[in-house]
């Protein structure tokens, strides 16, 4: 942290008119505290994209509860919202990855992945492959299994379409969405809740770590068969996520001046 994040800190620091857009941060448990509430007091504001952040900040910097930004562009890219014609034919896309946790947490987890697949017959999907972040390497080695495709290609239009995506990836989630494919997360970090809040979405996140397999299973299904709910609850956050996309803007504006 002190090498990568307080770097940035200190520059924001004497710039004077820096605003953090929307991320997580903390616990600040072993950091030196003093030293960070010196050089985020100055900055004119931090988006908090989770509930937690915000309340571990609100004393040491003007701190906006504000979205992921890689919500904003629902609000404006119509075409991508408008949910899909479900597949006659039940298909289930899972994205999942490598996470760092101890190593009885990180054994549940992965058990958990691999029992999901199997009960659900669900087809891995590849959405990150760079090095040192590669889903097929994770499914390689963890799963026993292989991608047959990508997320974007199992989201596309077509009669091989998937019906529901169930996603460790935060941002597999979300382009699923954009691609109008439903998709149920697994979250591993609080940006995952703070995300599916302000989508309206909070029944469909569930901890990566210790999720009910036969539960997340039955609502994979469940909105697969009838994803008329889900869709009304996206449709209802778009009015929040359009206020909070101008009021990031409007921030942003003030700063500059």
């Amino acid at each position: 942290m002190m090498l990568v994040h307080y770097p940035q800190l200190e520059a924001g620091a004497l710039n004077g008119a820096t605003v953090y857009l929307s991320q997580s941060a903390g616990p600040f448990r072993y950091a030196p505290t003093r030293m960070i509430d010196r050089r985020l007091g100055k900055a004119r504001a931090y988006l908090a994209r989770d509930d937690r952040t915000a309340d571990l900040l609100r004393r040491k910097v003007n701190v906006k509860r504000l979205p992921d930004t890689a919500l904003l562009a629902l609000t404006t890219d119509t075409t991508q919202t408008v949910p899909a014609t479900p597949p006659d034919a039940l298909n289930i896309g899972v994205v999942a990855r490598q996470l760092s946790s101890s190593r009885t947490r990180q054994k549940r987890y992965t058990e958990n992945v691999r029992e999901l697949v199997r009960v659900t017959d669900g087809e891995l999907l590849v959405q990150a492959s760079a090095r040192g972040n590669d889903d097929a390497s994770f499914y390689h080695h963890f799963l026993g299994g292989a991608a047959s495709r990508s997320l974007v290609e199992g989201t596309l239009p077509g009669p091989s379409r998937v019906s529901v995506v169930v996603s460790v990836r935060l941002h597999g989630a979300i382009q699923s969405i954009r691609n109008g494919v439903p998709a149920v997360h697994l979250s591993y970090e609080r940006k995952g809740w703070g995300a599916y809040e302000d989508l309206g979405l909070t029944p469909f996140v569930h901890n990566a770590f210790d999720f009910d397999v036969q539960h997340v299973a039955r609502q994979l299904e469940e909105i697969a068969s009838d994803p008329t709910e889900y869709w009304s609850r996206i449709r209802r956050s778009l009015t929040r996520l359009t206020t909070a996309r101008n009021e990031i803007i409007s921030t942003l504006g003030a700063a500059s001046t």
